[in-house]
């Protein structure tokens, strides 16, 4: 499910892609004190998304979210702002938004100021958005909505 593949020394659970968990990638991925499956309607929300501890950490942190909306929706996404440590390849920390019809790649990432007002579409019924950290501080806000079909 969602792309995942048969655990090659367990074939009872399966390897999932990035922002997906279960033991069949029918869940999302746990994150402690953060995270939760937010509902797409008409009307755009917003999700405000913080972490980190001004420290630097040898592993990364995760967050993960799970925008739905039925599955012929699409879902519209937007960078409103984002903080954190700018860098190329975003390897201290930032945003991925897997809007990607192929979950099994890597969404788009971004870390830096200048990818506010970004605005992506996704097909529904699922948008993984993960917010990773491992140095200082890191935090977003994007609005979400189903975008009416023309």
């Amino acid at each position: 499910m969602n792309n995942g593949y048969p655990h090659p020394r367990d074939c009872n659970k399966c390897m999932c892609p990035s922002g997906y968990g279960g033991q069949y990638c029918e869940r999302r991925p746990e994150s402690p004190n953060c995270g939760e499956n937010l509902r797409a309607t008409y009307e755009w929300q917003t999700l405000d998304a913080k972490m980190g501890n001004y420290r630097y950490s040898d592993e990364m942190s995760y967050c993960h979210w799970w925008i739905e909306a039925g599955k012929n929706d699409i879902i519209e996404v937007k960078v409103e702002s984002l903080s954190g440590t700018c860098s190329e390849g975003c390897i201290y920390g930032g945003l991925e938004i897997k809007a990607n019809s192929d979950k099994r790649l890597t969404g788009y990432r971004f870390c830096c100021r200048r990818s506010n007002g970004k605005v992506m579409e996704a097909e529904g019924p699922l948008l993984p958005v993960i917010l990773f950290n491992r140095k200082e501080y890191t935090q977003a806000e994007i609005s979400y909505r189903i975008k009416r079909r023309r």
